[in-house]
Order: structure tokens, then sequence, then C-alpha cells
């Protein structure tokens, strides 16, 4: 905190009293209240037992600490153990606003995805919304949020479809090996969901992540400069009104979105502009 000047986290635990529980401490040099931190605790699904504040002087300098007892309860939540880098890596990132607050945060602890991962849910999400859907963005977070397992596949179908392996250069191979088991896991998965919206939520994003032809999420996914992109042929779409164009390429960042319609396989103009 000293050397960067930027408000920073850290994860204590696990510790047993009662229950199990962890410490979470924010250092800062600056002062903050409560309220400016426990919107990211919600939207992660983590409770907080109780918080308190001190301040340290180092080297002339006053460093604010708020110390919060946390804990999730949700049945399905993941150990925080094994979350702690993801867990810390988001809460950076949503203090320094380039991780996006919202619902679809509660996946980590449910699935284990790290914040890149839920931000292909994002991406489809906010696309899904271009195509004039009926749902608002609560209820298919919440569709999400309510199948953690039906999730995770989905996001392992859109992993197998598009990280580079060379065990699957050959096409048939990668559908053999890789998308068919999936599938019909996801089949099974989908099947066992009573709500009639929250499978056709979720089938409709499964429609889009097999429509996808391209996307350069897992070459951009760690750089300083992080956004994606997903090219998808508008044929297959379900759910996409006429007339349709021949590829739809979605542009994804916490910071803008955007959309390049093509008619044709050649083209001109693009994305120039977005707020």
């Amino acid at each position: 905190v000293l050397k960067s000047g930027e408000d920073g986290f850290d994860l204590w635990g696990p510790f047993q009293e009662r229950y199990e529980f962890y410490r979470l401490q924010f250092y800062s040099l600056k002062e903050s209240c409560l309220n400016e931190l426990m919107p990211f605790l919600e939207n992660l699904m983590l409770d907080v037992i109780d918080e308190v504040d001190f301040n340290l002087e180092v080297d002339e300098r006053a460093i604010y600490v708020k110390s919060f007892a946390i804990r999730s309860k949700h049945p399905k939540a993941k150990p925080l153990t094994a979350q702690r880098e993801n867990l810390l890596e988001v809460l950076r990132g949503l203090r320094n606003g380039s991780i996006e607050d919202d619902y679809l945060n509660r996946l980590m602890i449910l699935t284990g995805l790290d914040w890149q991962e839920l931000d292909v849910f994002r991406a489809y999400r906010n696309y899904y919304f271009q195509l004039g859907n009926p749902f608002t963005k609560r209820r298919v977070a919440f569709a999400l949020i309510d199948n953690p397992q039906a999730t995770l596949l989905l996001y392992r179908y859109f992993e197998a479809r598009f990280q580079p392996n060379p065990d699957w250069q050959d096409p048939m191979q990668r559908e053999e090996l890789a998308l068919m088991p999936i599938r019909m896991e996801l089949s099974q998965a989908l099947d066992q969901i009573s709500d009639i919206n929250e499978d056709r939520i979720l089938r409709s994003l499964f429609n889009l992540i097999d429509s996808t032809i391209r996307t350069n999420f897992f070459l951009r996914r760690n750089d300083p400069d992080y956004f994606f992109s997903i090219k998808i042929s508008a044929i297959g779409i379900i759910d996409m009104p006429f007339p349709r164009p021949m590829y739809e390429t979605y542009v994804h960042s916490t910071r803008m979105e955007g959309i390049h319609l093509r008619g044709g396989k050649v083209a001109r103009g693009g994305i120039r502009w977005s707020d």
C-alpha cells in the first residue's frame, strides 16, 4: 500500500469458533466508509459477521485498516481457502473499477471460476440483451446463480470450443473428446431445471456460445488492457429477429461494448466509438 499508493486486501484464516470464518483485511491511505465496500461483499455472497477499524502509522504515514470477519453460508459455496487469490484479485479490481460489480460475481464462490471466466457470462448476457430478450439483468444473473453446475458446464463448453490445445487441432477430435461429453452433461443438467424461465435463459446462452465461431478471449485474458470479442454466426441464433446479418462481432470490456454487424463475407467499417 505504501509503495503503490493503491488500496490493498488480504485474507487471513480460516479460524474456528462456533463456525468457520475468515478475516478480510482492507488497507488504504485514505479513510473510507463501510458502505463503499459492503456492496462488493454482498455481490460476492460473503456474510459480514463483524467489522473492526483501526489505524497504523508507518514511516510517518497513516494506514487505515478495516478488518472484516466473513464467511459464506451458501450450501454450494466452495471453500474460500482454495479461492484466496481469486477473491483478492476480484476485490482489488472492484475497488479500482477494472471489474464490474454485479450479481454475477456471486458465481465465483459457487463455481470456483476466476473473474475473467465470469466475464464471459457478462459478455454473453450483454449480447443477449442486444437481441431484445424479455428478461432483466437480475433474472439472467440468477438463472446462472441458481444453477451453478449448469453454469460451470456452460463455461467448460466455451473453453472446450475455443481454448488452444494441441490435442484438439483436428476439429473432429475436439468434437469427440471435448465437446460431445460436455454437451451430454449439460443436457442432463438442463433437464433437471424446474423453472421454465431459467431453462429458457440457460438454453439461450448455450445457443449463443454454440453459434460463436471465434473469440480472442484466451489470447487477451491476461493482458493489462484486457478486453475480448466474440464473432457470432447470426444464422444459428434462435432468438435473433429478422432481418439477420451474416455475422455479428461483439466487443466487451468493463468500460465499453459495441457490435459490428456484417451482411456478407466482406464488409467495410466497424466499431468507431461507443459510450
